[in-house]
């Protein structure tokens, strides 16, 4: 049985993103093409704080809400790391395949 992260990841690398609205997903990776982005130690704080928060809530709907309720930037950066995570499982998958 997979954990809730592991779904979110997996639902993720299928192409469905259900913790985050998909204009924050087009800005933020519209950004990420711009080249790297460097992220405020305030921005961080704020991101790893929404984090621990959304390991506290049961459902993925509340999970979205929580996001939703967060400053614009940090919903963004929390989409960068997002993807950024999904890029290094398929990485990692695709090295497995050779």
């Amino acid at each position: 049985m997979w954990t809730r992260a592991e779904w979110v990841v997996n639902q993720g690398l299928e192409g469905v993103h259900h913790l985050f609205e998909p204009f924050v997903v087009r800005e933020a990776m519209a950004m990420r093409e711009l080249g790297e982005v460097v992220v405020e130690n305030v921005i961080a704080r704020q991101v790893e704080e929404l984090i621990e928060l959304l390991e506290s809530e049961r459902s993925i709907s509340r999970q979205r809400d929580r996001i939703a309720d967060a400053p614009l930037e940090v919903q963004q950066t929390l989409v960068r790391l997002y993807f950024s995570m999904l890029f290094r499982v398929l990485e990692e998958r695709s090295e497995t395949l050779h």
